[in-house]
């Protein structure tokens, strides 16, 4: 159990956190309103899939939604309401799952909202060795590899897809696979890019042929951390008019 003093410094801990998000954006009404869709999505019982909001941060999530056009096509690693924050907005989604159950789910999902453009696939993770790349940092996952998760993506042609969201398993081996499917002036979306198991992921992104743009910030359904980073990157070059 967790000591009250501890809770305590926690919450003061998020307080001043919320504090200086508020101050620090250059719109700190829009900052502010984040505060109140991220208590209605921690504490209020909102989930994510019926409410078919993404799991990234709220700054990456507006971006997002300004950048999808319905003549887009899409894949993505980690369904959920992402998967119907796509659909929504784009003209094909491709999500592909680990999670049977889940994936069922979703696709429930998308037959009440009434939406067609969205194919879901599930791979299982598989026993016995593989490469690093297609291993999972969860210690759950030990022993199991998820090369044909991975390698979903490669059965469509080069540069298919103007999107490609990363926010599943063996990030770095997406990366990897995914890169050769995004169109040249396709955007790479990396969930979690502050954290340690995606340095790797980011660093295949790092050199002089990529540009970066970051979105720290509070996300949904998310007690601690609050805050977290989502990273796009594009080849460098792209006109700033696509950015």
């Amino acid at each position: 159990m967790t000591a009250p003093g501890s809770r305590s410094r926690g919450g003061l801990l998020l307080l001043g956190r919320w504090a200086g998000y508020v101050r620090g954006h250059p719109r700190p009404v829009e900052a502010a309103a984040d505060s109140w869709r991220w208590l209605r999505t921690t504490f209020l019982g909102r989930d994510l899939l019926g409410a078919g909001l993404p799991w990234i941060t709220f700054p990456a999530m507006r971006w997002l939604r300004g950048h999808l056009h319905p003549s887009m096509s899409v894949f993505e690693w980690g369904s959920g309401g992402s998967t119907i924050f796509l659909a929504q907005r784009a003209g094909r989604v491709v999500s592909i799952e680990y999670d049977q159950g889940w994936c069922q789910a979703v696709e429930a999902r998308l037959r009440e909202t009434g939406l067609q453009n969205a194919q879901l696939r599930y791979f299982l993770p598989e026993p016995g060795a593989a490469e690093p790349r297609y291993r999972s940092s969860g210690p759950e996952f030990a022993g199991l590899n998820f090369r044909r998760y991975i390698e979903s993506i490669l059965e469509f042609p080069d540069a298919s897809f103007d999107v490609v969201l990363v926010d599943g398993r063996a990030r770095r081996g997406c990366v990897v696979a995914a890169l050769p499917k995004l169109k040249p002036e396709g955007v790479l979306v990396l969930d979690n890019s502050d954290r340690e198991d995606a340095v790797e992921a980011c660093a295949l992104l790092s050199g002089p042929d990529w540009v970066a743009r970051h979105f720290p910030g509070p996300g949904p359904n998310c007690r601690w951390p609050a805050f977290w980073k989502t990273t796009v990157f594009r080849r460098a070059g792209v006109p700033a008019t696509l950015w």
